[in-house]
């Protein structure tokens, strides 16, 4: 007779509960603003959001260990109030991980991945899910732990259409561990960053006979950005169900950066003229997709996610954008150089963006925190800071 197979060991040991002091492990009044009794409502995250952490190309296996490099702007308030620009370095090393021939294989997190953590942010927005605030008593820093089944992860993502394999949810929880996301920025010829994987500490136990999930259960740590958001009440509303409805993982991270970004959105943008802009060149800096040898190819990729949003109602019908387009002269067809997107918003996107600026608002001076944490959130002088 065969022996039972036994749940695999924990890829970390997690922090022991002695550890964490059991009075922070609470959830604080900050966190009512962070839940939502809105089944189709998440969160979007000042400044982890902005990052570049996914690669959104049909391979993602790497090709050798050498990281990608990014450079975004960062807008954030100086010492005397005003708004200025910070350049900030993006490296995302690839996971190094085990495939199923047993061999070594370096992957990049990419579109799977991307949906994880926005199942995983859902379900705790919703308190689907255990959430809670802990503080470790040797360093006294703060960390979000979130646990979960793979069953109610993958319950979360088929709802959504994105229906995915035990076996898969495994692997993209792995690879959120084990890719590196380093930051990095320099004041006074001096450099100043941090390095952390997007799901930190996990710790699980699985059952290999477990194909449905429901007895494997798992924990991650947020990245400490993400938890400073949080923290900080540094991030907005977002409506969920529309932004996972959308096959363009260019148009959720389209979505996603326009509900942050853009809060001054009105109701009759597309008559007034009130628009989002951004250009071809800051899309292919700051988001996952690769720059095509042709950027007429990167241009038709921008059109169709655009023309997903118009259809899940993010941008007007009528008039969902304008569309500028830089051409260099050359002796046959012109080549594009560069394309300026005016985006505008749909009525019913600006009434949800004028409402979670209404809530937040109140959570802020309900709790009295300043307004200007938005925007320098973890930057202040040019410095990465996590306290």
């Amino acid at each position: 007779m065969a022996k039972p197979k036994t749940p695999k060991k924990p890829l970390q040991p997690a922090l022991p509960e002695q550890n964490l002091q059991a009075a922070q492990q609470r959830e604080l009044p900050l966190f009512d603003g962070f839940f939502s009794a809105d089944k189709n409502e998440s969160r979007t995250f000042e400044i982890f959001d902005a990052l570049p952490k996914y690669v959104y190309a049909k391979v993602r296996k790497a090709k050798d260990l050498t990281p990608i490099t990014k450079t975004i702007t960062l807008r954030r308030r100086n010492e005397s109030g005003k708004q200025e620009e910070l350049q900030v370095q993006v490296t995302l090393s690839a996971a190094v991980i085990k495939g199923q021939d047993g061999t070594g294989q370096a992957i990049y997190p990419g579109a799977r991945e991307e949906l994880v953590e926005r199942a995983i942010r859902k379900l705790a927005v919703q308190q689907v899910v255990n959430t809670g605030l802990h503080t470790v008593p040797q360093s006294g820093a703060q960390i979000i732990r979130v646990s979960f089944t793979l069953y109610q992860l993958r319950k979360e993502l088929t709802s959504q259409g994105h229906g995915f394999k035990v076996v898969e949810l495994k692997e993209a929880l792995e690879v959120l561990n084990k890719a590196t996301v380093n930051l990095a920025c320099s004041k006074d010829r001096t450099l100043h960053g941090i390095s952390s994987a997007v799901f930190s500490n996990y710790t699980y136990v699985y059952d290999e006979d477990d194909d449905s999930g429901q007895s494997s259960k798992v924990s991650v740590d947020y990245h400490p950005l993400a938890t400073q958001a949080i923290i900080n009440l540094a991030f907005y509303p977002i409506n969920y169900q529309r932004v996972m409805s959308m096959a363009s993982p260019l148009a959720r991270w389209l979505a996603t950066r326009l509900s942050h970004r853009f809060r001054q959105a009105t109701k009759t943008a597309f008559v007034d003229g009130g628009s989002y802009q951004i250009s071809l060149e800051t899309i292919l800096s700051e988001s996952g997709i690769a720059r095509a040898s042709r950027l007429r190819d990167n241009v038709a990729t921008v059109r169709e996610a655009l023309a997903q949003m118009v259809k899940e109602n993010m941008l007007h019908g009528m008039r969902p954008f304008q569309e500028d387009l830089t051409y260099a002269s050359t002796k046959g067809r012109k080549k594009v150089t560069d394309v300026v997107w005016q985006l505008f918003p749909s009525r019913q996107f600006a009434q949800e963006i004028i409402q979670g600026n209404v809530e937040m608002n109140q959570w802020r001076n309900k709790h009295q925190t300043p307004k200007k944490v938005l925007g320098t959130s973890g930057l202040e002088t040019g410095m990465l800071r996590l306290s």
